[in-house]
């Protein structure tokens, strides 16, 4: 018989790997046991060369008892991809079959066809291909309508460029979502996205809450606090003086995202945004649906960064791509892989439509785990919900060490002083809560809050 062979592949330097990089590292290191658990999460993404590794193992018996019959069907899984190098795989392990364990592979195969087949997978995890709805969308000045009322920006500095990004040559955008007041002033602003993460979370942050809106309400609307979005991007002036270095760049990317690189998939979704400053050539397709496809190959490979960026893509609906069904499947996929801004979406979510949460968990659930997997937002709002609903005084200090861990790396907000000033008051703090409240009172003033 040929000798059968895994798929490994090759690692970008300075990059993240994956899970199926980590899955191919563990198999070379002989660590057979975690490379099995890594191919069987991502063969049930639709992953064809994890697939393919799967049946080699189960084939082999490494990190597991020999079994051909698993192998045979997680082979025939494989078969579907367009990549011929995978399609000899099941016709092999054919040849080691008896007509009782053939008969038994075959129904087996059936059975994961159905689960995790290419059909099964379109319609479980695959983006849309086609437009469902499109988006309401600031005009070009800015302003945004809805039926109930107008918002107009009359006061929007410019973000100071961080000096470790100005001096690195880094490039990127922060993508924001805050309260507007009826008298304009700006309430909770948070990080929504961001690339790359945490460069410029905090220069928007500050840059967003000296911001000032009119909100136009119409005549029969009693004035109410309105959500709105920021996305705000980080361009050098010389940027075009790079496009041809840009552009080779590109080109890397490309030749190892056609390998199926994971990374090279996330990376170039992020480059084709609307909201990148990297100049994109005419020639390169720049569209939702080619990002989509780009986010979904590395979601499919287990990174998770892409599984955060196609979930919410496929929830809001960006550019008229809108499944909400698939786009909480994605979101839920990444925060149980660790993704905090995944976990944070799914609490807003979740809070907001409580119908749409699969799961027996309440929405502040998934705010824990963002909070714990490190999210600083999530863990204001975490330390918000312990000061309103916590009932004991470990609680209460939990609270507070994450509005200090919120603070060791971002100013502290009247929210964060209203909720310190609580959460002291409930411990018996009674000095410093006095002292918290009188912080938010000068620090709301200041920001030009009314009430």
């Amino acid at each position: 018989m040929k000798k059968l062979f895994i798929l490994i592949m090759m690692t970008l330097t300075s990059v993240a790997c994956a899970d199926f990089l980590d899955a191919g590292e563990a198999y070379e290191q002989k660590d057979y046991p975690t490379a099995l658990k890594e191919y069987q999460a991502l063969a049930q993404l639709g992953h064809h060369e994890a697939q393919h590794n799967l049946a080699v193992m189960h084939f082999l018996g490494q990190g597991t008892e020999k079994n051909p019959v698993q192998a045979y069907a997680w082979a025939g899984l494989a078969k579907a991809s367009d990549d011929t190098s995978l399609h000899d795989l099941q016709a092999k392990i054919k040849n080691n079959l008896n007509a009782e364990q053939l008969a038994e592979a075959e129904q087996l195969a059936e059975t994961l066809i159905k689960q995790y087949g290419q059909q099964a997978i379109n319609e479980q995890l695959a983006p849309t291909p086609v437009k469902t709805k499109q988006q309401p969308n600031q005009d070009a000045d800015g302003v945004t309508q809805s039926s109930d009322f107008t918002i107009i920006p009359i006061k929007r500095k410019a973000p100071q460029y961080p000096r470790s990004a100005l001096r690195d040559g880094i490039q990127g955008w922060a993508k924001v979502s805050f309260e507007i007041n009826p008298n304009g002033s700006i309430r909770r602003p948070v990080i929504v996205d961001s690339f790359p993460e945490g460069v410029f979370d905090e220069a928007t942050l500050k840059a967003i809450r000296g911001f000032r809106f009119d909100v136009d309400y119409n005549s029969e609307v009693e004035p109410y606090p309105v959500c709105a979005t920021q996305s705000i991007i980080f361009e050098m002036n010389n940027t075009k003086r790079f496009q041809e270095s840009y552009q080779k760049r590109l080109e890397e990317l490309q030749a190892l995202a056609d390998k199926g690189h994971p990374d090279a998939h996330y990376y170039l979704a992020m480059v084709l945004d609307p909201n990148s400053p990297i100049p994109v050539s005419s020639d390169w397709p720049a569209d939702q649906k080619t990002i989509n496809q780009h986010l979904f190959k590395g979601a499919q490979s287990g990174h998770i960064d892409a599984q955060y960026q196609l979930g919410n893509n496929l929830y809001s609906g960006k550019s008229g791509f809108q499944d909400r069904d698939k786009g909480i499947r994605w979101l839920m996929l990444a925060a149980e892989n660790g993704q905090p801004q995944a976990a944070r979406r799914l609490s807003h979510i979740f809070k907001a439509n409580p119908e749409m949460n699969p799961t027996e968990h309440p929405a502040h659930y998934w705010m824990v785990q963002a909070a714990e997997q490190g999210d600083l937002d999530a863990k204001l709002n975490y330390a918000e919900w312990l000061a309103d609903n916590g009932d004991n005084p470990e609680q209460f200090e939990h609270g507070i060490k994450l509005l200090e861990d919120y603070a060791d790396h971002r100013p502290e907000t009247v929210l964060w002083y209203q909720t310190a000033a609580t959460l002291h008051t409930k411990t018996g703090d009674g000095k410093r809560a006095k002292k918290y409240r009188k912080k938010t009172d000068r620090l709301a003033k200041r920001m030009g809050w009314e009430d």
